[in-house]
């Protein structure tokens, strides 16, 4: 009689209680198809980082910091969500790798620089603070609302915009398809810009 193999798919998993784990286990962990829970460890390899990029929702909430390099080998695939509740502060590179997350738990962050408010305020649905991150937030997007007033009335009364003011991101668009894509995920400065156009002319 032949040894039959079965398949079970693995949607939701937590190892929480774990306080550190190999890159081989890493590696057979990250084939879960949904949820994978291993906020119980405080440190993370470069090697464990590549392996978990494939899982849509990661909670990594015991890791007390994490370098751009992981957060952007993360971000290979953006994640649904993302826990790094116990990471203390962040770069602004990964404020905006982080920002392309739908739900994204930072509550333990003590403090947002500016360039980290406006990547921060673009992530989708769910965006967990502390009480003065959330207070610092909620101050930026009642500014951007005022602002965005103020530009709309300044736009219909001279036309004209000043650089700071504008945001600017890469787009793309297939007149064959009739598709007109913007990138949001990252801000262009004005000789980013320039950089591009050049590029795109040759």
């Amino acid at each position: 009689m032949s040894r039959q193999r079965h398949c079970v798919r693995v949607e939701w998993l937590d190892l929480s209680g774990l306080q550190s784990i190999t890159d081989r286990q890493v590696g057979k962990l990250s084939k879960v198809d949904q949820h994978l829970f291993l906020n119980g460890i405080k440190h993370m390899t470069d090697a464990q980082a590549e392996m978990l990029s494939n899982v849509p929702s990661r909670g990594l909430g015991g890791l007390t910091s994490i370098t751009d390099e992981q957060v952007e080998t993360l971000m290979r695939h953006p994640p649904f969500a993302i826990n790094l509740r116990n990471v203390s502060s962040i770069t602004d590179a990964q404020a905006e790798s982080l920002s392309r997350v739908e739900y994204l738990d930072l509550s333990g962050l003590g403090d947002l620089s500016v360039n980290q408010l406006q990547s921060l305020n673009r992530v989708g649905r769910g965006l967990e603070l502390s009480l003065h991150c959330q207070k610092r937030i909620g101050e930026y997007r009642g500014k951007r609302a005022f602002d965005v007033e103020k530009i709309t009335r300044q736009l219909n009364s001279t036309g004209t915009i000043t650089d700071d003011q504008a945001e600017f991101f890469d787009s793309y668009l297939c007149r064959s398809c009739e598709l007109y894509l913007v990138d949001f995920s990252k801000t262009l400065s004005r000789s980013q810009v320039e950089q591009v156009i050049q590029q795109r002319a040759k």
